[in-house]
């Protein structure tokens, strides 16, 4: 792969002395598989919003080496071009920006071949299908034949699947950035698509699965546990730079809703290291004091979740009100009013079924 110029909107700065890598090679578990033939949920939806303001980003001085503030806009995919050359030269970009190491690179490089195989899948079944479709259809009242469009249809449905492929190449290569290489890419001006707005996904008003959460001392919660209670579940990995970056905002909801009827849980999962030391370093060192509970591999391929994080509201009736991929800043002012909603809608349902049940006596 040839290595491209990046875009003007992504600035080059002179980088003084070699940026020290934590050399831990991301991996990639059965919630990421390597076989991606069976992956194809994983473009299930995803949708990035545009338009977002320019992002403000700290960047180095040529001339002087002195920080100063520069509005940079985000780094915007070639759609002159075919969608697999497109994220080739993203790749080369993130590449750059990220600074990854040898273990990245290979997992990245994963990820494209995983990508474009399948858009070559989808081509070829979309295509069959336009293919195989009758391009008239017979009113049945009087016998005309009438115009249809399947072609447009089908270049419709083709446009659709590799806009979601796009989302999710996008979103599961930024996955693999460490907080460091993350801070270093922000620092050098260079701003993902995707941290535009985190990208919510269609799944809401679908019940939950009836996960199970084992804590290291055994103990057992369920989703039935939690009946009547608004929970939130952010699915992590100690190796994702996105995912210590929400750590905070994590932290924040649940001081916000303490003493409520709202559970906010940390849900740890696509962990190399089966002692889950590393994952409890990143808790221990940001004293952070929110449920935990590590090496859930099996309530993730429960929720569908193929990269992170990964964030779900379910509301006291154990439905989903809400899910999203990806870091979003001030998450907990984005998710206050929805939670606030959820529980006072709980408590009217509630009333109304005192009200009821003393009516009846």
């Amino acid at each position: 792969m040839n290595r491209i110029q990046l875009p003007d909107c992504v600035l080059r700065i002179s980088v003084i002395g070699a940026a020290l890598l934590w050399g831990v090679a991301s991996p990639l578990s059965a919630v990421m598989a390597a076989d991606e033939e069976n992956a194809v949920a994983a473009t299930k939806d995803a949708a990035m919003s545009t338009g977002r303001p320019p992002v403000a980003a700290k960047v180095l001085s040529a001339s002087s080496g002195a920080s100063k503030t520069r509005s940079v806009e985000p780094y915007k995919l070639d759609e002159s071009i075919p969608a697999e050359a497109s994220w080739s030269k993203y790749l080369d970009a993130a590449k750059a920006a990220y600074g990854f190491d040898e273990g990245q690179l290979r997992v990245a490089e994963s990820i494209l071949e995983s990508c474009v195989s399948r858009a070559k899948q989808r081509r070829a079944t979309i295509g069959t299908k336009s293919n195989s479709t009758d391009s008239k259809s017979v009113d049945a009242t009087d016998g005309q034949a009438l115009k249809s469009t399947p072609q447009s249809k089908m270049d419709k449905e083709l446009t659709s699947a590799i806009s979601k492929l796009t989302d999710e190449f996008v979103f599961r290569v930024d996955s693999i950035a460490r907080l460091d290489q993350i801070e270093r890419a922000a620092d050098s001006g260079f701003v993902t698509p995707r941290q535009r707005v985190a990208a919510v996904v269609s799944d809401a008003g679908g019940d939950a699965p009836a996960f199970r959460l084992t804590a290291g001392d055994g103990k057992v919660v369920s989703l039935a546990d939690m009946k009547g209670r608004v929970v939130v579940l952010s699915f992590w990995a100690s190796w994702c730079g996105w995912c210590k970056k929400s750590m905070p905002e994590i932290q924040k909801l649940h001081e916000e809703f303490k003493g409520q009827a709202v559970d906010v849980i940390g849900v740890n999962c696509s962990e190399r290291d089966k002692s889950m030391a590393q994952a409890k370093n990143v808790i221990d060192q940001g004293k952070f004091t929110f449920p935990v509970y590590f090496g859930q591999d099996d309530a993730a391929r429960l929720f569908g979740v193929t990269s992170f994080p990964t964030l779900f509201v379910l509301g006291p009736d154990g439905k989903i009100i809400h899910k999203q991929k990806g870091y979003r800043q001030n998450l907990g002012e984005f998710l206050k009013p929805m939670i606030d909603g959820a529980l006072k809608s709980a408590a009217a349902d509630a009333g109304g079924t005192h009200k009821s049940a003393s009516a009846a006596h």
